[in-house]
């Protein structure tokens, strides 16, 4: 039978045509993007942006504000303003090659810039730590997230905060140098030769690559690692309050993750955008694939912590660059179905990171509240930075530069946002917030460098902001 189309009818069916090869086109490149390291991640970001935009309409967004509602007060709101050493140059994670002053303090090593924070309302530090044990970790080539977050340099960190009497956080990655949600590693536990009973061998005598376990001896050295690094920092002296088990596992955790192959599941090795293109951004897929089994790993890591912090509370963080409260809630169910319930949900907000999400204030209320409501946890913001002149819209970050609704990327908006953020989110279920790496030089927005006279000048604005909005 033939059908008659009106030259309107054509001309939509020839536009729906050349909207669908876009979308085509730039899922592909996206997922191109994607697929490399974390320094291509901001070309992914940049590619999501022009598809969120392409399907709907800035105009058309009904932009929410930090509203007055007081849903799920918080008693003891965590802020983890916390001075860490990220230089990919260092020699030593405790001293710095920066002189940073405030105005009235300065400091050159962890423990003085600590106590700069800790005037503006800081409560705990926050240390992470890889699988790598010594500097240099020559197992990784040397990687300078190896060398500055291996155990022994780690170990520096939680020196200061007991002698600062503060709480440490302590971020458990299971990655031998680094690993987050768009750059996967597998652990490696090379350098503990405690764990040699436990570990599985092979044929040869040999340890097994980890991509050959079974989740079963995953988990039963999980449990080993986690007991013998907590004794390690209990040794020092440390009050540990919580334990952040894994670093954006958005895809995975501890080499079961994507895209790295594995034993576990043969879901690990493909490509993890492809998620992109399944409903909910895959959380239904990677629930029944991959969630299931981290839940059980990061249990198995947790009970050894217990052995040696019998009281010990966890929590683990995944990254909201395009997700929201559906996707969070899934994930954390998940984890609870398999052995690991949180006593916190944690997340990375980076509000500048993508315009895929229009109406950045409504993802961050609808994911807390939605966490308190469903799972009746707070959340942490694990990871938190709002670009301004000089960081977060630079370099490797070039491409968050994306303007929050009614806010500027300057230091004064940023302040603003920051203080609005915090009073919201000490009323309504959010359990405390973690700037993320706030001394560091190459993409930072908490100071002004000077490279060459190597100072740093913290932003009046944002410290003042922070000050008040936790006071």
């Amino acid at each position: 039978m033939q059908v008659n189309l009106t030259k309107k009818q054509k001309g939509w069916i020839i536009a729906g045509s050349v909207l669908m090869v876009i979308i085509l086109i730039l899922s592909i490149v996206m997922g191109v993007a994607v697929a490399k390291s974390k320094k291509d991640q901001t070309v992914a970001s940049g590619t999501l942006s022009m598809l969120g935009n392409l399907i709907r309409s800035k105009s058309g967004v009904d932009y929410q504000t930090f509203g007055d509602e007081a849903l799920y007060p918080v008693d003891n709101f965590r802020v983890s303003m916390s001075a860490m050493n990220h230089w990919e140059n260092g020699t030593d994670y405790a001293k710095y090659d920066y002189t940073y002053s405030d105005g009235t303090r300065t400091a050159t090593d962890l423990k003085s810039l600590q106590e700069m924070y800790n005037a503006y309302g800081a409560t705990e530090m926050y240390v992470r730590i890889n699988t790598s044990r010594y500097y240099p970790a020559e197992t990784v080539n040397d990687y300078y997230h190896a060398r500055m977050h291996c155990l022994e340099e780690s170990k520096k960190a939680c020196v200061v905060a007991a002698e600062l009497n503060m709480p440490i956080n302590v971020e458990l990655g299971c990655f031998a140098a680094y690993s987050d949600a768009f750059e996967s590693q597998y652990p490696d536990f090379s350098e503990y030769p405690e764990l040699d009973g436990v570990y599985p061998t092979g044929e040869d005598g040999k340890w097994k690559e980890w991509k050959e376990l079974t989740i079963e001896e995953i988990c039963a050295v999980l449990t080993a690692y986690g007991k013998l690094v907590a004794a390690e920092i209990k040794a020092i002296g440390c009050d540990v309050e919580y334990w952040d088990l894994g670093n954006e596992t958005n895809y995975g955790f501890g080499g079961v993750m994507m895209p790295l192959e594995s034993k576990v599941s043969k879901a690990t090795s493909k490509s993890f955008w492809i998620t992109y293109l399944k409903k909910g951004f895959g959380a239904d897929w990677l629930a029944e694939n991959i969630w299931c089994y981290n839940g059980q790993m990061f249990a198995a890591l947790a009970q050894g912590i217990k052995e040696v912090y019998p009281e010990a509370k966890f929590s683990s963080h995944i990254s909201t660059v395009t997700w929201g409260p559906d996707y969070t809630v899934k994930y954390f169910k998940t984890l609870a179905e398999n052995g690991y319930k949180v006593d916190q949900a944690g997340i990375s907000y980076y509000p500048n990171a993508t315009g895929v999400i229009l109406d950045k204030i409504a993802q961050i209320k609808q994911i807390v509240l939605a966490c308190n409501k469903e799972l009746g946890v707070n959340v942490m913001l694990a990871e938190y930075g709002y670009a301004n002149e000089s960081g977060l819209a630079s370099g490797t970050f070039a491409s968050w530069d994306n303007e929050v609704h009614g806010y500027k990327l300057t230091d004064e908006d940023g302040a603003k946002f920051l203080k609005e953020l915090i009073t919201w989110g000490r009323k309504n279920g959010m359990a405390g917030i973690r700037p993320w790496a706030a001394e560091l030089d190459w993409a930072n927005p908490w100071f002004d460098f000077d490279n060459e006279a190597k100072t740093a000048t913290a932003k009046a604005a944002l410290f003042t902001a922070l000050k008040e909005a936790v006071a």
